[in-house]
């Protein structure tokens, strides 16, 4: 009797752990098998072990989709439409003194302006002249960064076309 018993518990935890690892299908395990060597060992004697396997059904993992979108963030700006201005590249943080770079996207040779705002007011270092997009809509400005501009979070506004992008940079 106990060794039917330990028989049929590996045959219960094989079962399982094909069943849950997905690997083999529940049919073709060799349950008439382990039927049959169960039963010979005491023929006399009822088993508790099932003649045919369980039918498992394979579960699917639901897909995890957030609730709503989240605003991109400010370093990031998403295009509405082709026309839109996009972010490619900028530096931040950056420290006092230091030259700043941005780089953004739009249409092909269309004037473009920006606007650096700090705690003092905008900015009129050079570097931040209008300029023209080149012929794949790319404009980038390069600043430096004033020696005794406070550590802090500032913006910046892009325009052209119709369009402007604001984005947020960190002097240190």
């Amino acid at each position: 009797m106990k060794k039917k018993s330990i028989l049929l518990s590996v045959f219960v935890i094989v079962l399982l752990l094909s069943a849950c690892s997905g690997n083999q299908e529940p049919s073709s395990l060799p349950v008439a098998e382990a039927s049959t060597a169960s039963a010979s060992a005491t023929a006399s004697t009822p088993t508790a072990a099932p003649t045919t396997a369980p039918t498992v059904s394979p579960t699917s993992v639901p897909a995890i989709s957030p609730e709503s979108t989240p605003e991109p963030t400010s370093a990031t700006e998403a295009a509405s439409d082709g026309n839109a201005i996009t972010l490619v590249s900028m530096t931040t943080p950056i420290e006092r003194g230091e030259k700043a770079t941005i780089k953004v996207k739009g249409q092909p040779d269309t004037k473009y302006s920006i606007e650096v705002y700090y705690s003092s007011g905008k900015s009129s270092a050079s570097g931040l002249e209008d300029k023209v997009s080149d012929k794949d809509g790319y404009v980038s400005w390069t600043w430096r960064i004033g020696g005794n501009t406070k550590p802090g979070n500032y913006n910046i506004n892009i325009n052209g076309n119709g369009e402007t992008l604001k984005v947020e940079f960190t002097v240190q």
